[in-house]
């Protein structure tokens, strides 16, 4: 006998399954949770369902496009494993249960109307007489499933039916947080190797950074315009040119003008530069959402972000505020935030003067004139920041320069 179970239905539980199903769960969890590997996790779900089941063979099947993917499985001595990659073509049962998105459950394949007689035959063959699928949806996209086989006919339960599709869930989700942390571990060991590497590379010489950093307000203001708001730039004649990484410089500056744009819907950017003992100091202030005072000390944190605020969404633009502040460290300055809710935010860059802090083999025996200076920043990355602005906001602004004597 062959039965389609719903999810509706699966819901009449007794008592005593409730309580053998919460306690499977609960060992499933704690198995589970100092695993960060999915081949792990899905060696360790199925020997558990296996067990917990008294199954003959279970498997974890991951959906990636038109294929089928098995990585592990559990079964005993004599059902062979089956990992590998398959067409879903080529497994006409698991195709249909992700057509409907629906579990089936086969009592028994002998009896079974809902498989053609080839299908059957093979089932026999590979002694897969009781059957229990259970498919994962996601976003109406089938993206895993979870399968018991008996070797003999078995009435399954609706409880151990439902703890098949739970089941099947969990395993899902455990795999999808195990590849985000992979890849954010990939991720920090990407930029750790970045930033190594820059630090290695990176060139010192003395530039006019009143000139380099107008250029570089100059290139952003195309995009400060569209989105209807003002640009301003302040600058202390009087600075004296310092020793930067010209391209790592620009990217502080580009980094934090994104960081203020993203979040300034209204208003104005002011670009300050100024001259304070040692130090040259870069001020970015914006008129934005601000900042919760209780996420000021996360700010430099690697991959954070202001949570539940109003801000323009887009990709590949600048870096996080942490690799703003290596860039920092490794110009021996210091960066720090202030800012007010709903009144907006101020970034403080002071990076020292001379160059006694650096080393010898990291200066360019070469000063840019002003005359020169030009941006390299990615016109792109300009392009992408244009493409995030609804035409009906945009209006022409004011863009004001000032000195600042």
């Amino acid at each position: 006998m062959e039965k389609v179970i719903t999810h509706t239905n699966l819901s009449l539980l007794t008592g005593a399954d409730m309580q053998k199903q919460l306690l499977f769960l609960l060992q499933l969890s704690d198995a589970l949770r100092p695993l960060d590997n999915p081949v792990e996790i899905e060696e360790k779900v199925t020997k558990i369902a296996l067990d917990f089941m008294d199954a003959d063979w279970c498997h974890y099947v991951t959906i990636e496009e038109d294929n089928l993917i098995i990585q592990r499985g559990a079964s005993r001595d004599d059902f062979p494993s089956l990992a590998g990659v398959y067409p879903i073509s080529s497994f006409t049962l698991f195709k249909a249960v992700l057509d409907t998105g629906i579990p089936t459950i086969i009592d028994d394949v002998h009896t079974t109307d809902i498989l053609d007689e080839d299908l059957k035959q093979l089932c026999i063959q590979l002694q897969n007489i009781a059957i229990v699928i259970g498919p994962v949806i996601k976003n109406d996209k089938p993206v895993g499933l979870l399968v018991l086989v008996q070797s003999k006919p078995r009435k399954w339960t609706a409880s151990e039916v439902q703890l098949t599709i739970e089941t099947a869930e969990r395993t899902w989700a455990a795999v999808e947080r195990a590849k985000a942390e992979e890849a954010l571990r990939k991720s920090e060991e990407k930029y750790r190797t970045l930033f190594t590497s820059i630090n290695q590379g990176f060139v010192f010489c003395e530039v006019d950074v009143v000139a380099l950093t107008k250029n570089l307000a100059a290139n952003f203001s195309s995009v400060i315009e569209k989105a209807g708001l003002t640009l301003v730039v302040q600058a202390d004649a009087n600075i004296q040119p310092v020793y930067v990484d010209k391209q790592m410089w620009e990217k502080i500056v580009f980094s934090l003008l994104s960081n203020a744009f993203k979040y300034t819907l209204k208003g104005s950017i002011t670009i300050v530069l100024s001259a304070e003992e040692d130090f040259i100091v870069l001020k970015i202030k914006d008129t934005g959402v601000g900042i919760p005072e209780n996420e000021l000390s996360k700010m430099f944190e690697r991959f954070q972000s202001v949570q539940n605020v109003k801000c323009r969404t887009y990709e590949g633009t600048g870096i996080d505020l942490s690799h703003i502040k290596e860039l920092v460290q490794m110009h021996h300055g210091t960066i720090n935030v202030e800012s007010k809710l709903n009144e907006g935010s101020v970034f403080t860059v002071k990076i020292p003067t001379g160059k006694k802090h650096i080393a010898d083999h990291q200066i360019l025996k070469t000063t840019i004139d002003s005359d020169k200076i030009s941006s390299a920043i990615n016109v792109d990355e300009i392009d992408t920041l244009l493409k995030t602005i609804k035409p009906e906001l945009s209006k022409t602004p004011d863009v004001k320069e000032e000195n600042i004597l």
